[in-house]
């Protein structure tokens, strides 16, 4: 029978100890019974002995050259293409579109603003917005170029191509992230009212473990924010045994329809 891993960033100083931005986490795995293998963030290499024939991945978002040489070191069970298909808003926007907001993919990111008669938009890149400064709301053609400056600063790369996103009024404070597992919904709190949008949203992305962050628009309708890779993904206001927990529960359910 095949064992199931954990990969953990190490600390930079003593390699054979959790990097202490994942000490809980790394704490609730271990309790749960999982092998973990300890990695250098710089190097993507093991510092701690191999000992799980496959592993998820939990610690500091890569990008997809850095996943696949990950992925060449120490058997994943996300593939470099399913990270990618999760991780970059290109690999799951066709599939979800009637259920999230409108978007255009562009090497023009001021004209295409101007063609889309949006009064607002959100301006990112495949994975990211910018969270710093004005943030990525535009408002005017004039503000993309400082934006996309800002944003290539701060993420320190423009990762895939930019992306405009239509503004729409939600209601504060009411976004929520779900986990998938093979097709199973995982929600923060239980009898969660998104739960059967998130179920219908799942279906249209089948990949094997993901993120899917929700929220109530102003009118009262849901809509996908994102959806992300599941390992590299913030927990928000998941705890870290809620969070490990959903391995093992998948595990035992069966897909329920919804």
């Amino acid at each position: 029978m095949q064992t199931t891993g954990f990969l953990i960033p190490c600390d930079y100083f003593k390699h054979t100890r959790s990097d202490p931005a994942f000490e809980d986490i790394f704490k609730a795995i271990a309790d749960a019974g999982y092998p973990i293998t300890l990695i250098d963030s710089e190097t993507l290499k093991p510092t701690t002995h191999v000992c799980a024939d496959n592993y998820w991945y939990k610690g500091w978002m890569l990008n997809t050259t850095q996943y696949k040489k990950l992925a060449a070191t120490v058997p994943l069970i996300i593939s470099p293409d399913e990270y990618v298909a999760s991780h970059h808003i290109n690999g799951w926007y066709a599939a979800v579109k009637d259920y999230t907001f409108e978007s255009v993919f562009t090497d023009d990111p001021v004209q295409s603003f101007i063609q889309s008669g949006w009064d607002k938009a959100i301006i990112k890149d495949f994975v990211k917005s910018l969270n710093t400064g004005t943030g990525s709301v535009v408002c005017d053609k004039e503000s993309i170029p400082q934006i996309i400056s800002s944003l290539e600063k701060y993420r320190g790369q423009i990762e895939g191509g930019i992306v405009l996103r239509k503004f729409e009024d939600l209601k504060p404070d009411s976004e929520t992230r779900f986990f998938v597992y093979n097709g199973i919904v995982h929600s923060p709190t239980d009898n969660h009212p998104m739960l059967d949008f998130a179920y219908t949203v799942q279906k249209l992305h089948p990949q094997s473990f993901f993120s899917l962050d929700i929220v109530e628009r102003s009118d009262g309708d849901y809509r996908v924010v994102e959806i992300g890779d599941g390992q590299v993904s913030d927990l928000k206001l998941w705890s870290v045994e809620k969070w490990v927990s959903v391995f093992s529960d998948s595990e035992k359910q069966k897909l329920k329809p919804h």
